[in-house]
């Protein structure tokens, strides 16, 4: 059995690692027509500091600096796809003309739980290297991953698998945006890379200050504060995420114009297909009989809650193992969420099979009182579910637009519709809701879901909106 599961892992990982990519793949083609504008090396890596002893998004340390020619990282890629870098079209095109290398370096700042306590946290910088040791003027990208529980390939340990790109899908597709002169800021996220908490899946807070400070330290890094930049900032900032990394950009987006106005403005926010109605589509979503294709989601997103609210006792009570799953889930499925097991094992934990696909119902694995209590709005689930939607309590003043396929079978499209009316409520009509209408035909993958095959339309509407929208701002 055991060795059947392993077999049933490494065909997933490698199918579902291959969709991602195709997925991902063109939001490097747009980048051909960025028209951003850029108008060197870095010194090897520092010794971490104290956290606790710098204020939060301090720039704690460096990792040694990585070059990286966007071609020979392609070559290699396609290689491990076991096809030529020419069969990969416009996509090898790119990082063949790319007009830059890139200099790839891990770093670690100072951040804060929602609570406020001090955390180290660590991401992936990626700037790119002027020729002739030019220093060029960037734009900075703040880039949101979609959902990563494998701390193994959080973006910071990119710089260390430059050979293994097939694992780090987005610090890939990042290393073709640097390429075209964009530095690209990736956030590990809390709980993930170097940070041996429990992630808080979709926390709005929580994401929010990680992402923000990841960006403090990208500008740290970029002003030469700490260490010598082959790039200086310009002062445009974008931001963009598919997925839980959507949910991550709105509420990074909220955080930045509410409590950093006079430190930060957002030229334009992409989200794309986030959940961000936790409280309404979302929840309907949890209560449905209909399987899912990751059913690992839901554990995943009821104990980071409970490690998020962890000094609220009356919380982490109610979302007790062994008061929200039943046996024999509530010892089996809390140690494999720690970073440790793919989520393609957590799947298999929870009964379903990849040969023959079997998907289940998540809410299989919770207990029929946890069920009433989650589904209670006046229950201590349900004012929290309603904090954290994305849209809740702001008026968003930056140019946004939320990309989403209408049939998405994972994030269902009601979470866009909700946010734009909410916005539009509170009086931000230039909030706009985007249909993606086409899908990945290609990926065939029995469990490839419309979610992952509408990422790549959706990924290129945003990115070229972005670039426009950029381009037009002084």
């Amino acid at each position: 059995m055991k060795g059947h599961h392993q077999m049933q892992r490494r065909v997933r990982q490698v199918s579902r690692i291959r969709s991602k990519l195709a997925v991902l793949w063109s939001l490097t083609l747009v980048l051909g027509l960025l028209a951003l504008g850029c108008s060197a090396h870095s010194d090897p890596g520092s010794t971490p500091a104290d956290a606790s002893t710098q204020s939060r998004g301090a720039l704690l340390f460096v990792g040694e600096p990585v070059r990286v020619v966007p071609k020979d990282l392609a070559t290699t890629f396609a290689q491990q796809l076991g096809i030529p870098l020419s069969a990969m079209g416009r996509y090898g095109e790119l990082f063949e003309q790319a007009p830059y290398a890139v200099q790839a370096q891990k770093v670690q700042y100072r951040s804060q739980t929602s609570s406020g306590q001090a955390v180290l946290l660590s991401g992936l910088l990626l700037v790119p290297l002027g020729t002739d040791g030019t220093v060029l003027s960037v734009p900075l990208l703040s880039y949101q991953h979609g959902t990563q529980i494998y701390r193994d390939f959080s973006p910071s340990r990119f710089p260390d698998h430059l050979n293994d790109s097939l694992n780090y899908a987005e610090s890939f597709v990042g290393v073709g945006m640097a390429g075209h002169g964009v530095a690209v800021a990736i956030p590990d996220y809390p709980g993930l890379g170097d940070d041996p908490a429990m992630q808080p899946f979709v926390h709005g807070k929580t994401l929010a200050l990680g992402v923000v400070d990841m960006v403090r330290a990208s500008r740290a890094y970029l002003e030469g504060t700490v260490t010598t930049s082959p790039a200086r900032w310009n002062g445009q900032l974008l931001l963009m995420g598919y997925s839980e990394g959507g949910y991550a950009t709105m509420a990074a987006s909220r955080e930045m114009q509410e409590d950093h106005a006079g430190e930060f403005v957002v030229t334009a926010s992409a989200p794309m297909a986030g959940p961000y109605d936790l409280s309404g589509a979302m929840q309907r979503r949890v209560l449905s009989d209909e399987p899912f294709a990751e059913a690992y989601y839901l554990p995943l997103f009821l104990m980071g809650y409970r490690a998020a609210y962890a000094n609220d006792p009356a919380i982490a009570s109610a979302l007790a193992p062994e008061k929200v799953f039943r046996d024999p889930f509530a010892s089996t499925l809390p140690p494999m969420l720690t970073g440790s097991h793919r989520g393609e094992e957590i799947n298999v934990a929870m009964g379903m099979t990849y040969e023959p696909l079997h998907r289940i119902v998540p809410k299989s694995v919770l207990l029929d009182s946890f069920l009433v209590f989650y589904a209670d709005p006046n229950s201590l689930f349900g004012p929290m579910l309603v904090e954290n939607n994305a849209y809740r309590g702001w008026t968003p003043r930056m140019p946004m637009k939320l990309f989403h396929h209408p049939q998405d079978d994972i994030v269902p499209f009601a979470n866009s519709v909700v946010a734009r009316d909410e916005f539009h409520k509170a009086g931000a009509l230039q909030v706009e809701v985007a249909e993606v209408t086409s899908t990945l035909d290609f990926l065939t993958d029995a469990n490839v879901t419309l979610h992952e095959k509408a990422a790549l339309p959706a990924i290129y509407d945003a990115w070229a909106w972005l670039r426009a929208t950029a381009s037009s701002t002084p």
